[in-house]
């Protein structure tokens, strides 16, 4: 891998598109399993995120502006269109957009505490996070309803 240390709107706009892709290749997965698609989109932003990192050193604020919004456009298209149905699953981008954050973080410093908070707060949101949210936003939807009759 050639490693550059200037970051051009070309790379910008490459990163952007790989960002989408990701979105758009894993969304027919939220009709299966929602939290495995939440999962899944976040550890191939983790993996963009290192792969890109390792490429254009010392651009880490661009690497991460141009992957949120990669898929950001996106969600905020949803958004507008049904601010009711985008509240339920609003913790997937926010999930994505902490696990490249902490990856960054991760990498710059090279800490062992924040690659064990990255994965404390995976563990945590796998687990209790996401599905605590789920019950306060859908109290009288059962699984059924949240992911099976919508098909």
């Amino acid at each position: 891998m050639k490693r550059k240390t200037n970051f051009e709107v070309i790379d910008g706009i490459r990163i952007f598109l790989c960002s989408s892709l990701i979105f758009w290749a894993m969304a027919p997965l939220n009709m299966l399993s929602f939290g495995f698609n939440t999962i899944l989109c976040a550890l191939l932003y983790i993996g963009l995120t290192y792969i890109m990192l390792r490429k254009f050193i010392g651009h880490s604020f661009e690497i991460a502006f141009f992957i949120i919004s990669g898929f950001f456009w996106t969600e905020l298209f949803i958004f507008f269109i049904d601010v009711r149905g985008t509240l339920n699953v609003i913790m997937s981008p926010i999930f994505w957009i902490y696990s490249i954050i902490l990856t960054i973080a991760a990498y710059k410093y090279k800490s062992p505490a924040l690659i064990i908070l990255l994965v404390a707060s995976w563990i945590y949101f796998i687990f209790w996070g996401h599905l605590q949210w789920l019950d306060f936003r859908c109290k009288n939807l059962t699984l059924y309803d949240f992911y099976i009759k919508n098909m």
